[in-house]
């Protein structure tokens, strides 16, 4: 940026300067946009939201917004990495994709890239890195569900679950999820397939709730844009019953 304020400056004077900033942000916007929507393409292949689940797309999708700088794809890339999903299984490749998304401040990333050096997947077992990197994730995960991140919230119920970087306490953990439930429910009823998504995951594992397999069901069938079955088309009802 300083680069281009320089020419401009030297070839343009003064007015030279505020001409070519517009024209720089409007680059660094329509590359963010761009980036978004990739990783938006990458999910919907990931999760078969509208279309068949071809981790391949997925992988080419997250890998351009990644490159592109977008910190959640980098992250969904190592993610595909370590799975070996759509590319060959490389916790090295994921390794270094966490490390990048972690250095620009993804929690999400912290937390994998802590779990590879728990196990040991990546050089050697280094559990203080690990538990560094938990850390780091948990206070990233505070600060975003502060400012009113569901999904920050359901991580950090997880992370008090396991005692990831944190004493492991089960009441925290399931006041975190109930917290972060029924912000999913809000999201959802606004049409938010990622908060249908949770909803289903949570109440497929009993996260903060009973395990329930038929609102389960319901909302992941919501979420990939099926017609509700008659039996289904009261999930909205059942939840407010709880």
């Amino acid at each position: 940026m300083r680069v281009i304020f320089f020419w401009a400056f030297l070839s343009f004077g003064v007015f030279g300067v505020f001409a070519t900033a517009p024209l720089a942000l409007e680059t660094a916007a329509e590359r963010l946009e761009q980036a978004e929507n990739l990783t938006q393409l990458g999910h919907n292949y990931t999760y078969g939201l509208g279309v068949a689940c071809d981790f391949k797309k997925a992988f080419e999708a997250y890998q351009q917004a990644a490159e592109l700088g977008l910190s959640e794809a980098m992250f969904c890339l190592g993610q595909l990495y370590a799975a070996g999903e759509g590319t060959s299984q490389s916790f090295e490749q994921a390794a270094f994709w966490y490390e990048k998304a972690a250095q620009a401040g993804n929690a999400d990333a912290c937390l994998a890239l802590g779990d590879l050096y728990a196990a040991g997947l990546v050089r050697h077992q280094d559990p203080v890195a690990a538990q560094a990197l938990y850390e780091r994730a948990l206070l990233l995960y505070e600060q975003e569900a502060a400012r009113g991140s569901a999904l920050a919230e359901y991580s950090l119920g997880t992370m008090y679950a396991a005692g990831l970087g944190v004493v492991q306490d089960e009441e925290k953990a399931q006041a975190c999820f109930q917290k972060a439930l029924a912000a999913f429910l809000a999201e959802a009823r606004q049409g938010s397939v990622q908060a249908m998504l949770m909803l289903a995951l949570m109440y497929e594992n009993g996260d903060g709730t009973e395990v329930d397999l038929d609102l389960a069901n319901a909302w992941y069938r919501r979420a990939q844009g099926y017609e509700l079955h008659e039996e289904d088309s009261d999930t909205e009802d059942k939840e407010d019953a709880r």
